[in-house]
């Protein structure tokens, strides 16, 4: 056993550090097989900080109680949970409202010149033009215009179509990457709806993210099992409309048992801060969101 820990310095009066807590480095422990050892020891050990945040995860409101508690060292930190949470759904997105396609970014007036419209149904055609786009179309609008007639001027065989399709292959990655957008003004909600609870507003910056990280996951693995139940043809119609709203009822009770064990509220009153929660998140998704992510996209085209 070495006689001084090799991160901070400290004597050694063990087997680990009791500063820092690393463990003492041993010949053994500088192989390959040590690192697949740890690997592995992670990966399938039921008492590891991976699982546990898993199952804890699937319990609403239980990981950010824990944390705002003190006991931290047993999970995975809130911004790890929300990064695996956000990782699944960079490479399996199921829900494309957090990474709109150029033609809903713009006006239908737009959209129904690009190529992939213009086979479209006479009918259908003229209700897309009705469209007046994302709140922020009103400013954009004139972006696009300026930006089209220049590159043309400057190449005529720049159109809006190749336009569409640079901002498409830009909008996966950098929409991804926005999502965390979201989060301050959720906290900022719960901040005014349990002003009473003395938090900080970095707790209720914890609680927003990891609750935020909850519905992610949740819409991860309910749309595909809708989509299983429902076979080819998606739902339609009425039924369309009751799974809706059968979805929003299920989100907003998951977000009022986390709000009713991390604050100690009525049900009531957890259910009633579940739906603001819910509509902030869908405004701040449709107007903030929405712009932040189009401007960048459309500077980096």
């Amino acid at each position: 056993m070495t006689t001084h820990c090799k991160n901070c310095e400290t004597i050694m009066q063990g087997d680990y550090c009791h500063v820092c807590g690393q463990k003492d480095i041993l010949d053994q422990d500088r192989r390959f097989r040590h690192l697949i050892d740890l690997f592995l020891a992670e990966l399938f050990s039921l008492d590891g900080k991976f699982w546990r945040s898993v199952k804890g995860i699937f319990r609403p409101g239980f990981l950010a109680k824990e944390y705002l508690a003190g006991r931290r060292t047993p999970y995975l930190s809130p911004v790890s949970i929300f990064l695996l949470v956000n990782v699944l759904y960079f490479f399996f997105p199921v829900l494309s409202d957090f990474d709109l396609p150029f033609s809903d970014q713009v006006p239908g007036r737009i959209s129904a010149q690009l190529e992939q419209f213009r086979e479209v149904a006479p009918e259908r055609l003229e209700r897309m033009k009705k469209s007046s786009g994302q709140l922020h179309s009103r400013w954009t609008t004139e972006w696009i215009e300026s930006r089209l007639a220049q590159r043309h001027a400057a190449d005529p065989a720049y159109d809006l179509d190749t336009m569409a399709d640079d901002f498409d292959d830009k909008s996966g990655e950098i929409s991804k990457l926005l999502i965390i957008v979201h989060v301050p003004f959720l906290a900022l909600a719960l901040m005014l709806m349990f002003w009473r609870s003395g938090k900080y507003y970095a707790e209720h910056f914890v609680v927003a993210l990891i609750t935020f990280s909850t519905l992610l996951l949740a819409i991860q693995l309910v749309l595909p099992i809708i989509g299983i139940v429902s076979g080819d043809q998606w739902l339609t119609g009425q039924m369309a409309r009751f799974a809706g709203w059968l979805l929003v009822a299920s989100f907003a009770a998951l977000v009022a048992a986390a709000f009713r064990r991390v604050y100690e509220c009525s049900y009531w009153y957890g259910a009633l801060c579940a739906i603001v929660f819910l509509f902030v998140l869908v405004m701040v998704n449709t107007s903030i969101y929405r712009s932040i992510q189009f401007a960048i996209i459309f500077m980096m085209i």
